[in-house]
């Protein structure tokens, strides 16, 4: 797995690039197995790259028609709560592209429980994996306790093995605390996983991921990939270093 850190002067210019490097992506992906498959993260910290996604600006542009999306967790909530990805996701990306309804795969539905949707996303994922073998690309964000997707530190998920989705549970001050969640068995089918970390509050887990790499002591510190994990850093959490 190679493993690599790239730097940015701000988030806007972060996120210019990676939506140009995702169309490139998805068109070697598209051209060699016919569908590109990206599973999007939750947070502030890629808003602004869905955005500049769903302009669909980039050489190449993308063809969304061959895209299927997922998501790297989920708060068991409906998608027109204010704190649910696949509703910020919607707002900022889906519902301004051209793409298949079949090939929108949401984590959790209207009315299912945390485990009812893990264990039909685990479906949905190892259907995808029997027909394509393998993720393109996994994006996922980093909190300021080092927990990435609803992977949090001394959780049972952490330790679930032999599956792709399970539950999780956020610590007691947040307000949504019942997640579903990619593993880390899921993270290791991606040919590419991407970090985007920015925003302030992240300089100390940073210092760590780089300086102590899969020792560190943060849940996102062991993410591994299929072939390539790359750490993607805007100017302002630099900043605190």
């Amino acid at each position: 797995m190679d493993k690599s850190f790239h730097t940015y002067i701000n988030k806007e210019e972060m996120a210019k690039e990676l939506a140009a490097d995702i169309a490139k992506l998805a068109q070697e992906a598209i051209l060699q197995r016919g569908v590109f498959s990206l599973f999007l993260s939750g947070g502030s910290s890629p808003r602004l790259l869905h955005q500049l996604l769903a302009k669909n600006e980039q050489s190449p542009p993308i063809d969304w028609s061959k895209v299927h999306l997922f998501w790297g967790d989920e708060r068991v909530v409906a998608k027109e709560h204010k704190e649910s990805n696949f509703g910020a996701a919607c707002h900022d990306l889906v519902d301004e592209i051209t793409i298949p309804k079949e090939n929108v795969f949401p984590m959790v539905l209207a009315g299912e429980s945390g485990e009812e949707a893990a264990a039909r996303y685990e479906r949905v994922l190892q259907d995808h994996l029997e027909k394509n073998g393998q993720f393109d690309l996994v994006i996922l964000g980093v909190g300021t306790d080092g927990h990435t997707a609803s992977l949090f530190p001394g959780t049972e998920a952490l330790e679930v093995k032999g599956q792709l989705v399970t539950t999780g549970y956020a610590p007691e001050s947040a307000s949504i605390r019942e997640r579903v969640t990619l593993t880390y068995e899921a993270f290791m089918k991606a040919e590419n996983v991407y970090f985007l970390i920015a925003g302030a509050g992240k300089a100390e887990v940073l210092k760590a991921l780089q300086s102590e790499g899969e020792q560190a002591p943060y849940p996102s510190a062991k993410v591994k990939a299929k072939e390539r994990l790359v750490f993607h850093l805007d100017g302002e959490t630099l900043g605190e270093l």
